[in-house]
């Protein structure tokens, strides 16, 4: 091998683990802007939704002027009521004790969304069918991997009504998977992609009654 081939093999090599280094320290970055955004949400949301909940408790139905909520019990179908924190509209929170998170979910689901917090994907709590992902990122979805069978989840709207649910099934679908995704026997999903993106980490739960 002559020296220039060396030479060039060595500069590949270094640029290689720079690139990699750079990449891991921008996923790291990544991780905690999406960290400190998420944190700034939920205390925004859980200051509003705890003043509609005292609103909606003292029967002052002003907030609900255009369009008064009606009892989900009585028709599953109703929109989920949403709160706006900074452009976007969130429909609750989701608290997974064993992995100490607590996360605002958005309305829908997008790359931006993705970035600030976890988001509805599909369904709705109302009808028992709803979806909720997240990035891979260890303030978001990373640890999913880590629950158990009958794990502990709680979804409170943003009204105040509380949604509990025990994992019932760890599963891993493929990226293409969508109607697995979306039509299952189970109450409330929530799904990351891996570290590499070639699977999904899928925890599928019913609630407790």
């Amino acid at each position: 091998m002559t020296r220039i081939k060396r030479r060039i093999i060595i500069i590949s090599g270094i640029l290689l683990i720079s690139a990699g280094a750079a990449l891991t320290a921008y996923n790291v970055w990544d991780d905690y802007r999406a960290s400190r955004s998420s944190a700034a949400v939920l205390k925004e949301f859980n200051k509003q939704r705890e003043q509609l909940v005292e609103n909606t408790s003292d029967k002052n139905l002003e907030v609900w002027q255009e369009e008064p909520l009606p009892d989900y019990l009585l028709d599953p179908d109703m929109p989920m009521p949403t709160i706006t924190v900074d452009g976007y509209r969130y429909v609750g929170t989701v608290a997974i004790p064993p992995l100490e998170l607590e996360l605002p979910v958005t309305e829908e689901c997008d790359y931006d969304r993705m970035k600030i917090a976890v988001c509805r994907y599909s369904g709705s709590v109302y009808k028992d069918n709803m979806v909720i992902c997240g990035h891979n990122y260890k303030s978001q979805f990373r640890d999913l991997k880590d629950l158990q069978i009958n794990d502990e989840v709680i979804f409170v709207d943003a009204v105040g009504n509380e949604f509990r649910y025990l994992v019932d099934e760890i599963d891993t679908l493929s990226p293409t998977a969508v109607e697995d995704m979306i039509s299952s026997d189970w109450d409330l999903t929530l799904f990351t992609c891996n570290y590499i993106g070639n699977a999904r980490v899928t925890i599928r739960c019913n609630r407790v009654e």
